[in-house]
């Protein structure tokens, strides 16, 4: 019996030991984060402060530097028809707010900015795709850079997307189309800038979903 109790002494102090081990390792971790963040000039989240309204924050405070996470996404309950105007899109830096119509024919493209139908909609996991004109909707994309916010308001929610990259590509270049594992919103529109009616390339700017509201 002594033997037993013995054993079991020791097993629970050694429970112990992993469970304080464990917490202490969490505490380090986390001093570790709030170091990083107030080297970066960034005050820790409050307690009641959510994942995602955190996110927010520390995309508007790191700006340029690269995210660690990011949502990933949600599921549309209904999908917009041809033609419809199902969302809008702002770009705080252009100062723009600019209609998203489902379709990217001259039709819609005369509407506001075009949803690539075979896209993901923004929002949802993967890659969403818009398309405007340079000398429309789309005025003035060529001075977004790193850092910058487009922001998608719809009856769905509000998805606020960051900006990770910007390149200039052939008009043929289907890959600016094609599935990603993050959610991402593509947009792009004809290059160069001053060029109006026929371009021979797109010039694309690519962000990635940090919030859903």
């Amino acid at each position: 019996m002594r033997q037993i109790g013995l054993l079991v002494s020791v097993w629970l102090m050694l429970l112990g030991g992993l469970v304080v081990f464990d917490q202490g390792q969490q505490w380090l971790n986390q001093q570790q984060a709030i170091s990083e963040w107030r080297k970066a000039g960034i005050k820790e989240p409050q307690p009641k402060a959510t994942v995602v309204n955190f996110t927010l924050k520390l995309a508007r405070q790191l700006q340029h530097k690269k995210l660690i996470f990011s949502p990933q996404g949600i599921r549309w309950e209904q999908r917009p028809r041809s033609g419809e105007i199902f969302a809008q899109i702002f770009i705080p830096k252009l100062g723009v707010k600019v209609p998203i119509v489902e379709g990217t024919s001259e039709k819609e493209l005369e509407r506001g900015v075009g949803h690539h139908i075979a896209s993901v909609l923004p929002g949802e996991g993967d890659n969403a795709v818009l398309a405007g004109h340079n000398n429309t909707a789309f005025t003035g994309l060529g001075k977004l850079v790193e850092g910058d916010q487009l922001i998608v308001e719809s009856k769905e929610g509000v998805f606020t997307y960051i900006v990770e990259k910007t390149w200039i590509t052939s008009m043929d270049d289907r890959t600016v189309i094609v599935s990603h594992e993050q959610p991402l919103l593509t947009v792009y529109t004809c290059y160069p800038f001053d060029e109006i009616g026929f371009a021979e390339e797109r010039y694309i700017v690519q962000s990635r979903l940090i919030g859903i509201e």
